[in-house]
């Protein structure tokens, strides 16, 4: 016997997901096993066993594509088909970049939802007659064309290796410095896409020295930048990183703490809090953290998060 194919529905309006699910019940390929309100709802519910997920575009723009990225983590074939009201063909690239591999009009028929389903698990993107596919697939191929540049500054030379190679075979053109006035340089020079920074090198906080200098500097502000550390990540809820940063100084365990690094969970954002040798505190925004050791998948999955923002 066929195995079905299992379906999962997530939006917040209880008669859309029911509209939903009485189209796709007709079909006796289908067995929907899944049915969440919202991101949280889904990422309580989410296991292996979905092959496709209809989901709100309004659920995936809340957090700048992190949930796709979660998603896809954990479930390495799963298929997205974004469920849309509205009309904004920009934004649908950047899904569709993200991993995204539908996009179809709420004001849906059987029949398109039985084609972008056949589409999506034939490896196709499927963009619904509703929408200019035209100017989507046209931006696609020129954003394709152009080769994304990162600028990695390290001081160690394995760790420049090892993530110059992951990079490199996944298409990024790679440049190299190993201290801050090569950084800024470069910088200059090349205008990357995406800056990795190491916190340790020539002096203990040139990293993050470096960070301050790409938000100071005009030209360079622009850079998305990303802190490479072993330090431990410490995730902001209720309050901004900023707030997160001066709330934790104020209490006593994180109080003489040479260095915290803080991320917004919803956001991604982090902050960087350092003190330095005069017992000042500074803290610098930077745009996420990349943990030592490297992991390929978690630095593919981040660079292209920012790039494609």
């Amino acid at each position: 016997m066929e195995a079905k194919i299992k379906i999962g529905i997530v939006d917040k309006h209880l008669i859309f997901r029911n509209a939903i699910k009485a189209i796709l019940s007709k079909n006796i390929k289908f067995d929907i096993n899944l049915e969440a309100e919202t991101r949280l709802d889904l990422l309580s519910k989410f296991k292996n066993n979905v092959d496709i997920l209809f989901i709100d575009i309004e659920i995936l723009r809340k957090d700048q594509f992190d949930l796709i990225h979660q998603l896809q983590h954990k479930n390495k074939s799963l298929k997205i088909i974004a469920l849309s009201f509205i009309t904004e063909e920009l934004y649908f690239e950047n899904l569709i970049k993200n991993g995204v591999n539908a996009i179809i009009s709420k004001y849906t028929s059987r029949t398109e939802l039985n084609n972008a389903i056949n589409m999506v698990l034939d490896n196709e993107i499927y963009i619904s007659k509703n929408y200019n596919t035209k100017l989507i697939n046209n931006s696609l191929k020129t954003s394709d064309m152009e080769t994304k540049k990162v600028l990695l500054v390290d001081d160690d030379i394995d760790i420049i290796t090892v993530a110059k190679a992951i990079l490199k075979k996944e298409g990024f053109d790679v440049y190299t410095a190993s201290n801050k006035t090569e950084g800024i340089k470069l910088a200059k020079e090349v205008n990357p896409d995406v800056a990795i920074l190491d916190v340790m090198m020539t002096t203990h906080y040139e990293g993050f020295e470096l960070a301050k200098s790409f938000k100071d500097i005009p030209e360079l502000k622009r850079i998305p930048v990303l802190m490479q550390s072993s330090i431990d990540v410490l995730m902001a809820t209720d309050y901004s990183v900023f707030d997160m940063a001066m709330n934790m100084r104020s209490q006593r365990e994180y109080k003489e703490l040479d260095v915290l690094l803080i991320k917004d969970a919803a956001t991604g954002k982090g902050c960087v809090d350092y003190r330095t040798s005069d017992n000042k505190t500074h803290a610098i925004e930077v745009e996420g953290f990349i943990k030592k050791p490297i992991e390929a998948e978690f630095l593919i999955n981040t660079v292209n998060k920012l790039i494609n923002k």
